[in-house]
């Protein structure tokens, strides 16, 4: 067998050794990542240049080996010069903040994202999100702000299936940002990615929308209003911990909204997801319990904020084996039942998304 071919199975193998086969037994599956390591790093010595990035990678994280910065910078900087997008993207977000060792260098790290989005996949479309968000407000000396660019790189990062780019193109056409014309159409659409994505910011949103219902003349859409569905959507994203989903939650049991139809207020239950959400960082909540003379645990809540500074969309959801992360199972079934009630309740003509984003096929809102 020839090299490649030996490597290619040793990269897969390694894979299964860290995320397991997929749909089975997902349980009770722990990763060996020893055997992952050995496996990458045979595989990088024969060529595989996603082997090399995964070697740095384990060398970053310490998986199956030491903690060796100055090791990880080293096979990101040989994975990158073979246009690997995923290597590109870490040393640009370690340029940009000087972590694993490097000196802060802007001007590299925004080489290295732009790189990175040129060769974005669907395993690595991360860079696709922060080098579009550097044209919000740009960058003195080297980035202009540029909102049409941003869009269309965000439209990109959302066909590849990065959440983030999602949630902002969501947010983007539902309020009308930067002077786009507001489509509450297109916005359902980017949620309704965002959501089947198991990412919580997309469904905590469509509850939103349905609290309210959405009306938009020009494509004709029409999503009729519906507590019920508005607390099913924002309870799938509590159940994930989004704090103002948390806060939410609680304030639909204070006044009596549910998804089951009962309307009797529950102060008891509001009160345990007040609590939820404070120990998560949300200031509503924070608020609300000093408003009720309650004590809040601040060790734990500093604890939580610094956890969930620690969480974004960048470097943090690199993982080995590649990949932007899946939801788990049950949290997919039922998002996929909540789409199908959308799909029924929906009326109206669907929006249309550029086909040139999306391979030259027509998306649909649902």
């Amino acid at each position: 067998m020839t090299n490649e071919v030996v490597s290619d199975a040793q990269l897969l193998l390694a894979n299964l050794y860290v995320q397991g086969v997929p749909n089975y037994d997902p349980g009770t599956f722990k990763p060996e990542y020893n055997r992952a390591f050995v496996l990458y790093e045979s595989a990088s010595k024969r060529g595989n240049v996603d082997a090399v990035f995964n070697v740095a990678l384990c060398h970053e994280k310490g998986c199956g080996t030491s903690i060796s910065f100055a090791k990880a910078v080293h096979n990101y900087k040989k994975a990158a010069l073979r246009n690997h997008p995923g290597a590109m993207f870490r040393l640009g977000t370690a340029l940009q903040t000087g972590s694993l060792g490097m000196p802060v260098n802007l001007r590299d790290g925004i080489k290295w994202l732009r790189l990175s989005a040129k060769y974005a996949t669907k395993t690595y479309p991360h860079a696709l999100y922060e080098y579009a968000m550097l044209h919000e407000s740009g960058v003195t000396g080297l980035v202009y702000p540029d909102h049409e660019f941003m869009v269309e790189a965000l439209g990109r990062g959302a066909v590849l299936g990065h959440a983030g780019c999602q949630v902002k193109l969501g947010e983007i056409y539902s309020d009308g940002l930067y002077g786009f014309k507001k489509d509450i159409g297109k916005g359902v659409y980017y949620y309704s990615l965002a959501a089947e994505n198991g990412i919580p910011e997309g469904m905590f949103e469509l509850g939103g929308i349905y609290l309210t219902g959405a009306h938009d003349e020009s494509t004709n859409l029409r999503l009729d209003k519906s507590v019920q569905e508005a607390v099913r959507w924002v309870s799938l994203a509590a159940e994930c911990n989004l704090p103002r989903a948390l806060f939410a939650m609680g304030y639909f049991a204070e006044k009596g909204m549910s998804a089951n139809g009962k309307t009797k207020p529950d102060e008891k239950t509001a009160l345990l997801w007040y609590k939820k959400a404070a120990l998560v960082g949300d200031p509503k909540a924070v608020a609300k319990l000093e408003e009720l003379g309650i004590q809040v645990d601040w060790k734990a809540f500093r604890k939580m904020e610094a956890a969930q500074e620690k969480g974004s969309w960048g470097a943090s959801i690199l993982q080995l084996g590649g990949g932007v992360g899946v939801s788990k199972a049950k949290m997919k079934e039922e998002v996929a039942l909540r789409m199908d009630a959308m799909k029924v309740r929906a009326s109206g003509r669907h929006v249309e998304v550029d086909e040139e984003l999306d391979g030259g096929n027509k998306c649909t809102v649902m």
